[in-house]
């Protein structure tokens, strides 16, 4: 099986050993799938800790008994944003398994 964080960390080393046993690795397909899922990973966690931002903040207005109208609607659009970003990244994590799970069984043969 291949470490993930070995593939992130040294993906020249990882083409050189898949090498061996027949396999390509595109290492540019793979760095540019890297940098998507750590843009979407990052989204994702802003949007998570706007999520308790703004809770805390609705919180702290009804405490005070003031309107959080406003506070709960930005929330809600939040949450939505949220909820597409966790979608996009468990959609991308799956394609990414099958992206790995290509090089453990295909090899590549250069007469096809």
């Amino acid at each position: 099986m291949l470490d993930p964080k070995l593939l992130r960390d040294n993906p020249q080393a990882v083409a050189a050993r898949l090498a061996t046993r027949g396999y390509v690795l595109n290492i540019e397909l793979l760095q540019a799938l890297e940098n998507k899922r750590k843009k979407l990973q990052t989204q994702t966690q802003e949007l998570q800790n706007n999520r308790n931002l703004l809770a805390k903040q609705i919180g702290q207005k009804k405490s005070k008994g003031d309107d959080a109208s406003d506070l709960i609607a930005a929330a809600e659009a939040n949450n939505q944003q949220l909820q597409e970003k966790e979608i996009a990244l468990e959609k991308f994590r799956k394609n990414y398994i099958i992206f790995i799970w290509k090089f453990l069984t295909y090899p590549m043969n250069p007469y096809h």
